[in-house]
């Protein structure tokens, strides 16, 4: 099933049932038979950042899917040119370097010699669950489907320490659905046609926020964004309130550079601090109402570490105008992006 814009939601019940504990082996695609499947008319691109033994157990978990992509492109987004040997061990991969840091100019560089008319795009630290690439499949049968963004199941890792994370990302982790509603794509689990990406334009650098920056493109060409909840893979939570703000730190950094740049807009402190606080209310009333987290002690811990966001985006905002730069952030999210790859 595959549904636009804002004409259908996932099954939220089934969504709890996956977001709560970390995913058996089993549950995540590891390789269960030695039959090989029948190969999907799609090539399959993952910006990719480890070493060979993460790369390795990635291709293991998506031949154990029921249906292979027609291809899969790793492309090498490190230093030290490492990965190329993993790709003899499997059927259909091929391994290129791109040495722009970032997976936007990765993800480019994986579609430009891409093969087939269907690209899928998926991160690294995504595990593709039964049936997702019979999902890209099926969702492009339609002659009319231009772009699928697809399903993610947030679970528990390990080293937790703060339930009000862990409550936060039950309500609003990777959520697809609520991006479409919001004008954008998460690029982690997204498929479109090779002629619309050509058309659209290639990912951003990390000096921008590909996400909206790619699917604000993609709709002004006149595309629609469409959403499969068939089409799941299985992702990680953040492990702490640091990790989550650092991935806030970074986008309104890059939406500074935005405004501030490119539209010669003047960024008042108090008008954002104001905006903060009415994203706030509006995350206060969803997690009111949704049926993600059931309990009253869950809503109580996810509001909480709503505030403790807000007021960390509160002191982003304020080191940022008053700046008048964000290069520090954006360069230290290249940093820390870069050594985990190491």
């Amino acid at each position: 099933m595959l549904s636009y814009e804002m004409d259908s939601r996932p099954d939220t019940n089934q969504a709890d049932s996956r977001i709560t504990h970390k995913p058996k082996a089993c549950d995540r695609g590891l390789v269960t038979s030695t039959t090989a499947p029948p190969h999907a008319k799609f090539s399959l691109i993952t910006p990719f950042l480890g070493p060979p033994t993460a790369l390795r157990e990635f291709l293991r978990k998506l031949i154990a899917c029921e249906l292979h992509p027609g291809e899969i492109i790793v492309v090498d987004n490190g230093e030290e040119h490492v990965l190329g040997p993993v790709a003899r061990e499997f059927d259909r991969v091929r391994i290129i370097h791109e040495p722009e840091p970032g997976p936007g100019p990765a993800r480019n560089a994986g579609a430009a010699v891409a093969n087939f008319d269907v690209i899928a795009f998926l991160d690294q630290d995504c595990s593709p669950m039964p049936g997702w690439a019979r999902a890209v499949s099926d969702a492009f049968q339609d002659e009319s489907v231009s772009i699928v963004a697809g399903q993610v199941h947030s679970y528990i890792s390990d080293n937790f320490s703060d339930a009000s994370v862990v409550a936060y990302q039950k309500v609003f982790a990777h959520r697809n659905d609520l991006n479409i509603r919001n004008g954008f794509v998460g690029t982690g689990n997204l498929a479109v046609r090779k002629h619309v990406f050509d058309k659209v334009g290639g990912f951003s650098g990390i000096n921008r926020s590909e996400e909206r920056d790619w699917s604000s493109r993609a709709t002004k060409a006149g595309f629609s964004l469409g959403y499969s909840p068939e089409m799941g893979v299985h992702h990680p939570m953040s492990r702490s309130i640091e990790q989550l703000h650092f991935r806030v730190r970074r986008e309104y950094a890059l939406e500074y550079l935005t405004r501030v740049e490119d539209y010669g807009e003047r960024i008042s402190l108090f008008r954002e601090a104001v905006n903060v606080l009415w994203e706030l209310a509006g995350e206060l009333h969803d997690i009111a109402q949704t049926d993600r987290v059931p309990s009253v002690r869950e809503r109580i811990l996810a509001a909480v570490c709503c505030a403790r966001l807000a007021g960390r985006k509160i002191l982003t905002i304020a080191g940022v105008v008053l700046s008048g730069s964000a290069s520090d952030v954006i360069s230290e999210w290249r940093v820390r992006t870069v050594s985990r790859g190491k």
